[in-house]
């Protein structure tokens, strides 16, 4: 029975897209992060990699939850199905607002190599040791997978709350720095929730839209918390991804989740201003 579910789920993988598939960066996309009250912003949903990607239209039947968590609370974000943007929000107060994506889950398979090399890049070690241990570094891999987005918009003069809402995604960066309040240089502290729970040693990977190619990493600590040194002004984003083994009701090898955040950081207020290096660099 086991095995007729994993040939179906592998039938089924094979009609998915390549690209959609086996890109690992899934991100929010607000056009602009700073906007001024009563302003509309329109929302894309993008897949790619070193923050370069193509904007996914709204699937009705993929979305989980999509929302905006402000200052009057929480309420869906609207959208037309099978469209692009994914949806728009119309922010009618100062603050900080958050929009939060979870989509369900949906099935990826990888020959062995590029599984591997996946595993490297996004800090994913521990699967490749106990892929090793069971003998099956050669083998592909069959996968679901679910994608957790989040975007930070600061609106007028903003406000120093709001930043670190939970949106009870299952897998969640939250800032616990407000990053619109601080200086380029400045250490930000994020949490990565796992269900909930703080996640340990996971690898957070944040990458400005400017310079793409460089990054910035470290892994979280037992209480799911991560120090980063942003060194320029800009979109950034931050993301990390976590894997387990997948139920065995889905006869699946693994369940990975992608987490990703996006937001904004202000360039100096004038001449004089330097950024503080040291970043670490991956």
């Amino acid at each position: 029975m086991k095995r007729t579910i994993r040939l179906a789920a592998a039938c089924l993988v094979a009609l998915l897209s390549a690209s959609a598939a086996q890109a690992h960066d899934f991100w929010l996309d607000p056009g602009r992060f700073r906007v001024a009250r009563g302003e509309t912003v329109e929302l894309s949903l993008r897949y790619g990699e070193e923050y370069k990607g193509e904007a996914a239209p709204r699937d009705n039947f993929l979305i989980e939850k999509f929302v905006l968590m402000g200052p009057d609370g929480t309420e869906p974000v609207p959208g037309q199905d099978q469209q692009e943007p994914a949806g728009r929000v119309t922010l009618a107060k100062d603050g900080i607002y958050q929009v939060a994506y979870r989509g369900k889950r949906r099935l990826s398979s990888m020959e062995a190599a590029k599984f591997e090399a996946y595993l490297k890049a996004e800090g994913l070690e521990h699967i490749s040791r106990l892929r090793a241990e069971r003998q099956e570094t050669g083998k592909g891999s069959l996968e679901v997978y679910s994608r957790c987005a989040k975007t930070l918009l600061k609106v007028g003069g903003g406000a120093r709350e709001g930043h670190d809402r939970i949106a009870g995604l299952r897998l969640e960066i939250v800032p616990e720095t407000n990053p619109y309040l601080v200086a380029v240089g400045t250490d930000l502290t994020f949490r990565v929730l796992f269900e909930g729970k703080p996640l340990a040693n996971g690898l957070v990977i944040a990458r400005s839209r400017a310079e793409p190619k460089q990054t910035v990493a470290a892994r979280t600590d037992g209480e799911g918390r991560v120090r980063l040194t942003l060194d320029r002004a800009g979109e950034w984003l931050v993301k990390c991804t976590h894997m387990i083994a997948a139920p065995a009701e889905l006869g699946m090898d693994w369940e990975s989740l992608w987490a990703s955040l996006t937001f904004e950081l202000p360039a100096p207020a004038g001449p004089g201003v330097k950024s503080r290096l040291g970043v670490k660099k991956q």
